[in-house]
């Protein structure tokens, strides 16, 4: 599964050009299943084919453009590796594809920029979270979204308790210690021959536990140069006593006080997910019921807006706190980095934008808080509605 970052999101809508593509399908881990994904892709590239071509790009050019697209068609291990849904954005200078935890619909577009408002699922603040599952010999990170978990691939934490002690070596200079035998054990009575004492992965209760407490620290270390800057909320799982150990060890300041007690390996990925949804989504609807009464309590005020006119420019100026979209919805026009002007058209028109996307995502990019909302669901029960910095 793939991460988007903030950054990789401000280099996609950076990416400015009459013909970006961006196709969302859905996909499937395992089963008969992964056999159609790649089919899906290619009816989708024909799709797209029709729209470029009725823009008047020239076959080689489609070719050009769509072709790194095509070559996934014949990657049969890239379609064994796959989430719930895939995204992929090509532009003439750029392609990318996210492995993701989201079910998408199928849908190809060609516009002037890519089309990102779907991955707002996974970067708005709402829903997305991270499942840290523990034991000595295993550890994973997920992310989760309420519907859907996948594992993240991450290179910068250990893997097991073995490998954070480097034990190969550990047990070859295992720890020595001389005591008299036969007599007391205070220092220099009793003299004569030693007795070794060896502590390999064993050793003292104490030993154990500052092993264990080693262990998690570099966890920790690692986890915090993979999250960076963010604020997802992150539940812990393992068995009983080592969560305790595991949060003296913490310094992520958004993992959350209960964690999920058992084996993971025992209660597998869908008991996993279960159980920590259970955990987050109290904390996740209460966050968005306190937006949502922070917006009615500022009414009557300038401080809010459900205006795309007003609040597209307050994006893209930092002044949006929090943002709530409907997922379903586009408000079709342009706008102008320069003046800020907003024009709204009816339906779609060649060299629009879907301006929700954009409002969206440059909230995020100014570190506001979104909540991406199926259907109309939000305050004043509105596409799109916000609350303003100033």
């Amino acid at each position: 599964m793939d991460i988007v970052s903030r950054e990789e999101l401000r280099e996609l809508m950076e990416e400015q050009h009459e013909h970006c593509v961006s196709i969302f399908l859905p996909t499937h881990r395992s089963g008969a299943e992964i056999q159609q994904d790649s089919i899906r892709l290619k009816n989708l590239l024909r799709n797209c084919e029709d729209q470029l071509v009725a823009l008047g790009m020239r076959s080689t050019e489609i070719q050009d453009l769509l072709g790194p697209a095509q070559a996934l068609l014949q990657d049969s291990l890239f379609w064994h590796y796959q989430s719930e849904g895939l995204a992929v954005f090509l532009s003439p200078t750029m392609f990318r594809f996210f492995r993701v935890p989201a079910r998408f619909d199928e849908m190809c577009l060609v516009a002037r920029g890519f089309q990102l408002k779907r991955l707002l699922q996974l970067l708005a603040n709402d829903t997305l979270y991270y499942i840290l599952a523990l034991s000595k010999k295993h550890v994973r990170l997920y992310l989760g979204t309420h519907h859907t978990v996948g594992e993240v691939d991450i290179d910068t934490i250990p893997h097991s308790l073995a490998e954070a002690l480097k034990y190969d070596e550990y047990e070859k200079q295992v720890q020595f210690r001389s005591q008299p035998m036969g007599g007391s054990r205070a220092a220099g009575k009793g003299g004569g021959r030693g007795m070794a004492i060896y502590y390999g992965q064993g050793g003292s209760e104490d030993q154990s536990k500052t092993n264990l407490l080693r262990y998690f620290q570099q966890i920790d270390k690692g986890l915090a140069e993979f999250l960076g800057n963010s604020h997802a909320p992150l539940v812990i799982a393992g068995v009983d006593y080592l969560l305790p150990i595991y949060r003296e060890a913490n310094s992520y300041s958004h993992l959350l006080p209960e964690g999920v007690a058992g084996s993971p390996e025992r209660m597998g990925t869908e008991e996993l997910h279960r159980r920590s949804w259970s955990i987050v989504q109290p904390f996740v609807l209460q966050k968005q019921r306190e937006a949502a009464d922070r917006y009615s309590n500022l009414s009557n005020t300038e401080r809010v807006s459900n205006d795309i006119r007003q609040l597209l420019p307050a994006a893209m100026q930092g002044r949006v706190e929090t943002l709530f979209v409907g997922t379903g919805v586009q408000y079709w026009g342009t706008y102008d980095t320069s003046t800020f002007e907003v024009i709204l058209h009816k339906d779609y028109q060649p060299g629009d934008e879907d301006l929700l996307n954009e409002a969206a995502l440059y909230t995020l990019l100014n570190k506001g808080t979104v909540y991406a909302v199926e259907g109309i669901a939000i305050p004043d029960d509105l596409p799109v509605a916000g609350v303003l910095r100033y």
